[in-house]
């Protein structure tokens, strides 16, 4: 049997180190990064940037906050809250989720297991489409992204630049992007269109207070709040839902901005 102090010892042992915690760090900014393509239209390289210069930056709260943040509806802070759908229970697919004997669900948080019913899905993205000012790489999307682009020699660019990835792309589409990227670069510093936007938008809290970065809210019934207050006491958190709240959820990892 291990002495009170192996046993010390031994929790040391099992605990993360600082250079621990900043590998998983850069690893989550990294796979953010991943999707910047997908996602905004931003190479990897680009986009990571972008994350990092936010995530080191000392600007007081106060004032970071009044920056519109790159999402899904940029340059606007988001999804309206009066405009997104507002989904209950009943409108996800939980057959994946985990139970115990007693049929009770066994892991949080709800995010993490929960997507939403295809038929749903197909419902919100009808919804939010009209939201989303551009398409990526179409006028729109150059006026509002292009002054990300500032300061990068795209013609250099690797397969690892723009994707994060090795390996999955022709040098052919590789020397596509490079061109791509340079001449609407060139474009933007010839501003070769009307309104393009020069620098970050500017918001404030009791603007940003009327937008989501998810497509959609679940209102959780009762019943199920109470469930969740339950899994929460018995993790030793401190539960503090009301009645009626609404709890964003993330969705399906199969829509880009689900």
């Amino acid at each position: 049997m291990l002495t009170e102090e192996q046993k010390r010892k031994a929790v040391y042992a099992l605990l993360p180190t600082v250079e621990d915690l900043e590998r998983a760090h850069a690893f989550n900014l990294h796979k953010q990064a991943v999707k910047g393509m997908e996602l905004y239209g931003l190479p990897y390289r680009v986009y990571l940037d972008y994350l990092k210069y936010w995530d080191n930056n000392d600007m007081p709260y106060e004032e970071r906050v009044t920056y519109v943040m790159i999402n899904p509806c940029y340059p606007d802070e988001g999804y309206p809250l009066d405009k997104v759908r507002v989904v209950t229970p009943d409108d996800l697919d939980m057959s994946n989720v985990p139970r115990n004997d007693k049929g009770c669900i066994e892991i949080l948080p709800f995010e993490d297991i929960c997507t939403l019913k295809t038929s749903v899905q197909n419902e919100i993205i009808h919804t939010i489409e009209p939201l989303r000012k551009w398409k990526i790489l179409d006028d729109n999307w150059k006026r509002y992204f292009s002054h990300f682009l500032v300061g990068y020699d795209f013609e250099s660019f690797t397969e690892f630049d723009f994707s994060g990835c090795t390996g999955k792309m022709t040098p052919e589409d590789l020397g596509l992007l490079q061109k791509l990227y340079a001449r609407v670069l060139a474009e933007y510093e010839e501003r070769t269109l009307d309104d393009y936007l020069t620098e970050e938008p500017t918001t404030t809290e009791e603007r940003q207070r009327k937008y989501t970065d998810k497509p959609y809210r679940i209102l959780w019934d009762k019943d199920t709040i109470e469930e969740r207050e339950h899994l929460t006491e018995q993790l030793g958190i401190e539960p503090s839902y009301t009645d009626e709240e609404y709890e964003v959820v993330f969705g399906s990892g199969n829509v880009p901005y689900l």
